[in-house]
């Protein structure tokens, strides 16, 4: 085993045995980030460091997170319930949902579908652009009547 292979297999050992450090992993697609994670999460199951309805695994997509449920319930050989493998923008729901009085929402609040988010990140920049034209067309009223020209502000 040549000195990268053999440092890159310390590497993954360490993600997959060091359960008492915690770990961001940042690599691209294909390099074994969902395999490791659950070759992690299975560790820490048989070490009885956990359960799985005490775990949560957290990812950036759907397809990802479905992914990683798959693999984890496959190691393990059985459904692990309970425990929370999702997105981020799943996982802060979960917590909303939770304790909303906590967070200071109505307990019954919806989540936005993705075209009514849209529309509302869309009127947020355009208020916000309309407000700074406003506010940049004052500050220059202001500078004129002040007696300063262009140059004076650069």
């Amino acid at each position: 085993m040549n000195e990268r292979a053999a440092s890159d297999q310390q590497y993954r050992d360490a993600i997959r045995n060091d359960l008492d450090d915690t770990m961001l992993v940042e690599a691209a697609a294909g390099t074994g980030k969902t395999t490791n994670l659950v070759k992690r999460m299975v560790n820490v199951v048989a070490m009885q460091r956990a359960t799985p309805a005490t775990m949560a695994a957290i990812t950036f997509t759907i397809k990802a997170a479905a992914h990683l449920r798959e693999e984890f319930q496959q190691a393990l050989g059985t459904e692990a319930h309970g425990g929370f493998i999702g997105t981020t923008h799943a996982f802060c729901a979960h917590l909303l949902r939770e304790r909303p009085v906590e967070a200071g929402l109505d307990p019954e609040f919806e989540e936005l579908d993705e075209v009514a988010a849209r529309q509302i990140t869309s009127e947020f920049w355009s208020r916000w652009f309309d407000a700074k034209a406003v506010s940049d067309a004052a500050l220059v009223a202001e500078a004129r009547d002040a007696g300063l020209d262009r140059k004076t502000l650069r």
